[in-house]
């Protein structure tokens, strides 16, 4: 009997691990408020990446520590939508609940208003950019600019006053959605087709909030989906609602539905592909639906919350997710293998946020007060230009003479000199620059050992991240021994470098 649990326990075991393919881990680290309802990152630095709530826009470089980069004032407002600019990803969007605001550059934490609207119009939920042109979804209405946002015109038609959920834009074809309808436009939003109208005789209901789930929190309004999301390997168009999602080959012309097993009464909210596989963000957690299989599996592992409001897919291939207890990204192994050619391509910017060897090099040379060249010039030239001062050689005599005649005597007189003297030949050589050319040798022989020390341990721990980046170890044993022997070169190269390394990754030294 007792065999029989052990085995049933170590299937189950087993079974779980199967399931809990990969996990997330909370970066939350500088987060004022962690009610985060959207999320954006760079298509040219996986590294960097906003967050947006309701009370203000956090921006991080590499998941480290966030910070404010925009205080929302007043009752009522929040962050909707995040989005970089496709053509200059610099620059980065933000659809409010009280207008559209553009960031002016990378470097700057100063915001602009490029679009108010009256009533409804200014409650903004999408936004879609590329240079020029801007596509904007609203609570009544799409409105689209051609001239970065100077000027705005609403869409005709039934776009023209209904409630935008998601804009997106294949090679040859712009999308917009609204809660139940779908159309596309052929010539940059000129004219519209209606793709898909979906209808139901009963709409599926949520049922409860899970009751660790605050009633206090602010919860998305468009939880009844209607996101759009394009395969830009295959074209195909996926298209994201509540009661299912829908997936076209033809370019919208025809729509079939995907399988709903496992994803049954949950409210879908979007969907994202990589890879061939689908990831759909409910209110009940993340799910993926792995290529060739027609069962949806949750992904829970590190997770606190099942409330995914935004999700994002980055270059390197690590899932982002936006909840009411903060900011969750993925330290998944299987969507990193999956992303190889795309991790071989990027690893620099993996680790764009560690100095370089030469930043080092630096660090090292000045902890150890190394002599550097700089200096050893200006001690020989100071060697040189001594030979032009004079040496001085001042002389003081007072003579007493005494004459013992009957009538006189004499004393006197004073005697002083000043002599000046240069020895020219220093100015080409001198006994100063010999002994300076010792210490010289002397510090180069240290610092080549320093520095010869630092790059080995540099390039072996850069070696060590590159393996475990491109190929993770499955056992854990060999994984954490890899982690711990990571941990010991940085502590090397923090002591050549009085703790540089670690204090430009924001650790403690």
């Amino acid at each position: 009997m007792r065999r029989l649990i052990w085995v049933i326990s170590l299937l189950l075991l087993f079974s779980r691990t199967a399931l809990c393919d990969f996990g997330f881990r909370q970066i939350n680290k500088g987060l004022a408020d962690l009610n985060i309802t959207a999320l954006a990152v760079s298509s040219v630095n996986p590294n960097t990446a906003y967050a947006g709530s309701g009370k203000a826009i956090y921006r991080t470089d590499g998941g480290g520590r966030w910070r404010n980069v925009l205080t929302l004032k007043g009752v009522g407002r929040r962050i909707n939508f995040l989005a970089f600019d496709a053509l200059e990803p610099d620059i980065i969007f933000a659809a409010t609940h009280d207008g559209l605001l553009r960031i002016k550059d990378a470097d700057s934490v100063t915001w602009e208003k490029l679009f108010s609207g009256i009533g409804e119009e200014k409650y903004c939920t999408y936004v879609l950019a590329e240079g020029k042109e801007i596509f904007l979804g609203t609570k009544s209405g799409l409105f689209y600019s051609r001239d970065r946002g100077t000027s705005w015109q609403k869409a005709k038609g039934e776009l023209g006053n209904s409630y935008i959920t998601s804009i997106e834009k294949s090679e040859d074809a712009l999308y917009v959605s609204t809660r139940r309808k779908l159309f596309a436009s052929r010539d940059s939003g000129d004219k519209w087709e209606k793709l898909f109208v979906y209808s139901s005789s009963a709409t599926e209901t949520e049922g409860d909030i899970l009751e660790n789930e605050a009633e206090d929190i602010i919860q998305p309004e468009n939880d009844e989906g209607g996101r759009i999301s394009i395969d830009r390997e295959s074209g195909k168009v996926y298209w994201c609602i509540e009661d299912g999602i829908f997936e076209s080959s033809d370019g919208g012309v025809s729509f079939g539905k995907l399988s709903s097993i496992g994803l049954s009464n949950i409210i879908k909210r979007s969907v994202l592909i990589h890879s061939g596989n689908l990831y759909v963000s409910t209110k009940k957690g993340i799910f993926v639906l792995k290529k060739d299989e027609k069962s949806w599996k949750n992904i829970f592992q590190g997770l606190t919350t099942y409330d995914i409001r935004d999700s994002v897919l980055d270059g390197l291939g690590r899932l982002w997710l936006a909840t009411y207890k903060g900011v969750f990204r993925s330290s998944n192994q299987n969507i990193l293998i999956h992303a190889n050619s795309a991790k071989v391509n990027n690893w620099r910017i993996y680790f764009y946020d560690e100095p370089g060897i030469a930043e080092l090099r630096q660090a090292a040379i000045k902890y150890a007060e190394v002599i550097d060249p700089q200096k050893i010039k200006f001690l020989r030239r100071g060697a040189r230009l001594k030979a032009l001062l004079p040496n001085v050689d001042l002389d003081y005599n007072k003579t007493v003479n005494y004459d013992s005649g009957s009538d006189s005597y004499y004393i006197g007189p004073q005697d002083w000199s000043v002599g000046f003297s240069w020895d020219l030949g220093d100015l080409v050589w001198s006994d100063q620059q010999r002994l300076i050319d010792s210490q010289v040798r002397l510090m180069v022989e240290l610092r080549d050992d320093i520095l010869t020390d630092l790059t080995r341990l540099y390039y072996e721990r850069r070696k060590l991240q590159l393996d475990l980046f491109l190929s993770p170890p499955q056992d854990s044993n060999v994984r954490l021994e890899k982690e711990l022997r990571l941990e010991e070169l940085t502590a090397s190269i923090d002591a050549l470098t009085d703790g540089y390394l670690s204090r430009q990754l924001g650790l403690q030294y």
